[in-house]
């Protein structure tokens, strides 16, 4: 529910938080910090619009003012220059494994979100930032081939670099599994189908589309 997901997007903002504080972080595992808080303002921004920016530790009984989409967006790009600073600065000694945040990753998020600026806040001038950002990304990522080795790709543990076109992502570890209650069987057909394409979303796909 939606209740959940702000609940959940806090609980992260919250130990990225957290880990900003500590004394003896890393420089990477403060990079990685700014690049979570990035994130999951971001989602908030996506998700609800507005909503109170987290940018410290809070307490149970403060209550944050409401922040507008613009102001979200961006605390999200501060945040994400802030982890480039440092992963630059890195240089070979900087994360590059893609189920943690990387440089890369905040390439890819910073040019997805320029993206969205352009479109919600009618910032058509932040589109040259957009293929900035993009650009960035020349040569460190490339898409799958097309056919099998595409529906191949959602099958297989891309973890580690396994894939040219894995930039960043989110893994589920074995502990966390709930076997056949598993997220990705709300969409299967031939399990709960909870979330199936409209036949008017497939038909806007033309037939030989792999999507």
């Amino acid at each position: 529910s939606g209740n959940n997901a702000f609940s959940a997007i806090y609980r992260v903002l919250g130990l990225a938080n957290k880990a900003l504080e500590i004394e003896n972080i890393t420089p990477d595992q403060k990079a990685q910090a700014l690049f979570n808080r990035a994130l999951a303002h971001a989602d908030l921004a996506k998700f609800f619009g507005s909503a109170p920016i987290a940018d410290r530790v809070v307490s149970v009984e403060e209550h944050l003012p409401k922040n507008s989409l613009e102001e979200l967006y961006t605390q999200v790009v501060e945040d994400l220059e802030e982890a480039e600073k440092i992963w630059l600065e890195l240089g070979e000694d900087r994360n590059t494994a893609t189920e943690k945040a990387s440089l890369e990753a905040v390439y890819a998020l910073r040019s997805r979100v320029y993206l969205f600026m352009a479109d919600e806040l009618g910032r058509e001038d932040l589109l040259a930032k957009v293929v900035e950002s993009a650009d960035k990304l020349e040569g460190k990522a490339s898409l799958v081939a097309k056919g099998e080795d595409f529906f191949g790709y959602f099958q297989a543990d891309n973890t580690g670099g396994k894939s040219p076109e894995t930039i960043f992502e989110l893994v589920q570890e074995g502990f966390q599994s709930r076997g056949s209650n598993n997220l990705g069987n709300i969409y299967l057909p031939a399990s709960y189908r909870a979330y199936l394409a409209s036949p008017e979303l497939i038909d806007l796909y033309h037939d030989a589309d792999l999507r």
